[in-house]
């Protein structure tokens, strides 16, 4: 009875802290324009793709449906969610409910902290080409960060804290 309990809380457990696998040029949205400009999901999408992934993870409806990047968009574009044509507001999704945004953070250590208070990042990589929304974050024996991600844009698992330039974070209500 007790493996049972342990094997079940283990499922359940790997259920809920999956993040669905957006990637931004899927055939369902990598034409759709970002916000107002003529950008479109597949050419700049990761930032949208990852916050959507987070939004779905938390169980997060947009407009009644299951949040993916083409259904945030339309949401991010009637509620003031874009400036300049197509730069993200972080804090706009705070009229959602079920999350909210805390903070920026640009220290890696503080990224890990962040993960270890249960909050969740999206972390900014590769010099600000590309996005990707944290899953795990570590801390090995001799302090080296890693971050396990779900990366909409690239095929990478994972990067250390060398690679992070920037984390838009935020909480689950």
């Amino acid at each position: 009875m007790i493996v049972k309990l342990v094997l079940l809380f283990g499922i359940l457990g790997s259920a809920l802290c999956s993040f669905p696998n957006y990637q931004q040029c899927d055939s369902k949205w990598k034409n759709v324009a970002i916000g107002t400009s003529e950008v479109t999901m597949c050419q700049k999408g990761s930032l949208i793709a990852s916050v959507s992934s987070m939004l779905k993870h938390y169980g997060v409806k947009v407009d009644g449906q299951d949040a993916d990047p083409k259904a945030l968009n339309e949401w991010l574009k009637k509620n003031k969610g874009y400036k300049n044509e197509n730069e993200f507001v972080p804090d706009s999704i705070d009229k959602l409910k079920g999350v909210t945004y805390i903070y920026q953070l640009s220290e890696p250590l503080l990224m890990y902290a962040a993960y270890m208070l249960k909050q969740t990042c999206v972390i900014n990589v590769n010099k600000k080409s590309t996005w990707a929304v944290v899953t795990k974050a570590t801390k090995d024996s001799r302090g080296n960060i890693s971050f396990s991600v779900m990366d909409p844009a690239l095929a990478k698992t994972s990067y250390a804290a060398n690679e992070v330039s920037l984390a838009e974070c935020y909480v689950s209500l």
